[in-house]
């Protein structure tokens, strides 16, 4: 594997951070800081903004791929934006961010199967359940601060 092969690994562990941060923030009942303002704002559109790109990466890969996977693919992505959308207007934070794990998860699940099919190999495959575990984990710890 190349050095530029390597990048999406560096990124992806980045990404975590807002999630540590914010959490950790939350978990202390710190709701607001000067740079950041409210947090559980900023963490949800943050997550909004991953999960965005997750599905978004998913619904690229259909335009190079045969079978299922191509017609699959950008159906689920594109229901996802619309059904986190609506989310986003009509639910309270607690509700949202129990969605959010929810698509954190299905995303997984839809990777696992991309896997299966020999569609992403098996290193991304890791990198992303690991740092799904993580974020999922630091979303439930946040769930009873709301």
């Amino acid at each position: 594997m190349t050095k530029e092969n390597k990048l999406y690994c560096y990124f992806i562990y980045a990404g975590i951070l807002p999630f540590i941060i914010c959490s950790g923030l939350l978990n202390f009942n710190i709701t607001g800081i000067v740079w950041l303002g409210n947090v559980a704002h900023s963490l949800n559109i943050y997550s909004l903004i991953i999960i965005s790109f997750i599905a978004g990466s998913h619904w690229g890969q259909h335009l190079y791929i045969q079978g299922k996977w191509s017609k699959l693919l950008p159906l689920l992505s594109n229901m996802l934006a619309v059904l986190l959308w609506l989310a986003v207007l009509v639910c309270s934070n607690k509700m949202l961010f129990s969605i959010y794990i929810l698509a954190f998860i299905g995303l997984l699940w839809i990777d696992w199967r991309l896997l299966q099919s020999g569609l992403i190999v098996f290193k991304y495959f890791i990198a992303r359940a690991i740092v799904t575990a993580i974020v999922v984990i630091l979303l439930l710890s946040i769930l009873e601060t709301f």
